[in-house]
């Protein structure tokens, strides 16, 4: 496994964790499968059923506040809720279908690094081991973000539903559980590709300039080498930084 494949696959994997058969697809090298042996796969399953607990449960909750819980709290306060949970629900579908949209552009970028690495022989610089990393600190931040939101939503929806068998609301608290971890991860899904992406090619940028610095110390046509083979990878890294950028505007828009 290359270096691209390998940090791509560990950034995205709470995605696929999640079912999110589209990460699949943009990083896989052979050709595109034919649908019947697609459907065979467990893999291929336990996506749909992730996307299929999603939808059902947010619009389920966005019905039951319509018709069934506007007698239980105030007009104001219900309005706000459908509201917000709509605009929420939209920007995580858009998400998702954004990153679809863009699965076979993604799948190029992984394609150019494969081929970037096998040109240039390229080998990642060693990293410092540190007892506590950035992306140690970032995947528990999202892991306390997941379940603070999850706690808020449980037990706004608790209040409204009135259930005094022990095993449905064990099991009500699973499905919301579940269906709001899905929520908040495929909502960053499109910003944690691109995150991924950007940190492959950030990482080659590195290199260069770590190539660049080893260069002062060399003369003659060594040190020419270096600088064309440096000069090289700069101007292909800076070729994908601008196909990064493009889909940063997607981002953000």
């Amino acid at each position: 496994m290359s270096f691209a494949e390998e940090r791509f696959q560990r950034s995205t994997r709470i995605l696929r964790w999640s079912g999110a058969w589209f990460i699949q697809s943009a990083t896989s090298s052979p050709p595109r499968v034919p649908l019947k042996r697609t459907l065979t796969r467990p893999y291929t399953w336990y996506s749909a059923l992730c996307l299929s607990i999603l939808f059902i449960i947010e619009s389920g909750l966005i019905f039951w506040t319509l018709l069934f819980s506007f007698g239980m709290r105030k007009m104001f306060l219900n309005t706000l809720y459908v509201v917000l949970h709509c605009t929420v629900v939209t920007k995580t579908f858009l998400s998702v279908l954004s990153l679809s949209l863009n699965a076979k552009k993604f799948k190029k970028l992984m394609g150019k690094a494969r081929r970037f690495e096998t040109s240039r022989n390229f080998r990642p610089l060693p990293q410092e081991k540190r007892f506590i990393s950035k992306s140690t600190l970032r995947i528990w931040g999202q892991g306390i973000l997941i379940l603070v939101f999850v706690i808020i939503r449980n037990m706004d929806m608790m209040y409204m539903v009135d259930i005094r068998s022990i095993p449905l609301l064990i099991g009500l608290n699973l499905v919301l559980g579940s269906a709001s971890v899905l929520l908040v991860v495929y909502d960053g899904a499109y910003s944690t590709v691109l995150k991924a992406l950007v940190e492959i090619f950030l990482a080659y940028m590195q290199k260069a300039v770590y190539t660049l610095k080893t260069a002062r110390h060399v003369t003659g046509s060594t040190a020419t080498t270096m600088l064309e083979a440096c000069r090289l990878d700069v101007n292909y890294i800076q070729v994908s930084k601008l196909q990064l950028e493009k889909f940063c505007v997607l981002d953000a828009s």
